[in-house]
């Protein structure tokens, strides 16, 4: 007989949200709140900044950072009331050094820009000499995953009531989370050290960002957002927010689904146009245009130029680095010569990416 907890563990697996991360993402969310919790208790200074707002103007903030070593990390993990030995067993993250910084904002500023109360950004980080599993005596095996760094924009309000931070904060950490979880699957079951081809694409949309090409860097956007190692980390970030959502249908579900970011990227990724592109660096509407486009073509034109030399430099220095670095399959030259194939080429990709990164969202309903 099948249990109810065996089923929905099913559902959680071809969804694309496996329970063995729950517990883990629990726990590094209370670690954050409680760190934040014992800073502001101790009515330790705060460093006060000045910035100028859109749509409101200068405001001072104030901003602290929190370092967690990796033994405190792991004392936190071990001793919280949640820790269940059984369960991170299955996904045993072990020793990860965790940063937290945090701006306090007025909520007014934030307010007027519809912006996130908290907004939250976070790196997972590692090393991939260090990278892998170990032994430990009285353990068993452990997972070295690397470290954590949490970026955390906040009102007075949130500060006032850290449990305000929730789901935000809960659905990033979510991603982090199961980014290393990813890695640890793919080490397990293949011994391979990182993302693959995934990576490369990854670095690539990174490395060609220029300041005066913004065509070319949402082209780099939306390039990062098509990528499903991305995609599968988005799963469990937005059922962590929909979770929260009073969903007595589908209907419902659907006008959730169209709050979240996620849905936002599956925007980005079925709207990205070739002809807009090259119109819009055709379009010279002032002198700094002319200045200014007139660079970014030329960068495109290297850029495109160079696609493939490009991934392969970027694929040797991730094999010296000992990330694991497949072959891959350089474009054709037709498509590097002409910028407007190059992106047409690229448009269909997005396309197919925003229905796939759409159809695992809407699975996300059997959860609710």
């Amino acid at each position: 007989m099948i249990t109810r907890s065996r089923i929905k563990q099913i559902i959680n697996e071809a969804v694309g949200v496996p329970d063995d991360i729950d517990m883990m993402v629990e726990i590094f969310t209370s670690m954050v709140k409680d760190s934040m919790q014992k800073f502001k208790d101790s009515g330790q200074d705060l460093d006060i900044g000045e910035a100028e707002v859109t749509n409101y103007g200068d405001t001072e903030f104030k901003r602290g950072e929190i370092k967690i070593s990796k033994e405190k990390s792991w004392q936190y993990v071990k001793n919280s009331p949640l820790f269940n030995k059984e369960k991170w067993e299955k996904f045993p993250m072990y020793k990860n050094k965790v940063n937290i910084t945090f701006d306090i904002y007025p909520d007014e500023p934030l307010d007027i820009n519809n912006i996130n109360k908290p907004t939250v950004n976070a790196v997972h980080e590692f090393e991939p000499t260090q990278f892998g599993l170990k032994d430990v005596k009285g353990l068993g095996l452990t997972y070295s995953s690397g470290n954590f760094e949490f970026n955390i924009t906040m009102g007075e309000s949130n500060w006032e009531n850290l449990d305000t931070m929730s789901p935000n904060l809960d659905a990033t950490i979510a991603h982090e989370v199961f980014h290393s979880y990813q890695l640890y699957i793919k080490y397990k079951k293949s011994g391979k050290v990182g993302f693959g081809k995934e990576h490369m694409m990854n670095t690539i949309a990174g490395a060609l960002k220029k300041d005066f090409s913004k065509e070319f860097n949402y082209f780099l956007h939306i390039l990062y957002l098509s990528l499903r190692f991305e995609h599968q980390a988005r799963i469990p970030q937005a059922l962590k927010v929909l979770k929260t959502k009073k969903i007595e249908n589908y209907n419902d579900f659907i006008e959730e689904i169209k709050k979240t970011d996620m849905y936002r990227d599956v925007k980005m990724l079925k709207s990205f146009s070739a002809n807009k592109i090259i119109n819009d660096l055709n379009k010279i509407e002032s002198f700094d245009d002319l200045l200014r486009k007139g660079i970014s073509k030329q960068h495109i034109q290297f850029a495109i130029g160079g696609w493939n030399e490009i991934l392969k430099s970027i694929r040797e220095r991730a094999r010296q680095n000992g990330l694991t670095a497949d072959p891959f399959r350089g474009l054709s030259e037709k498509l590097l010569s002409n910028p407007k194939l190059f992106f047409k080429h690229w448009e269909k990709v997005f396309d197919r990416r925003g229905d796939e990164l759409f159809r695992k969202i809407t699975r996300l309903y059997a959860l609710l």
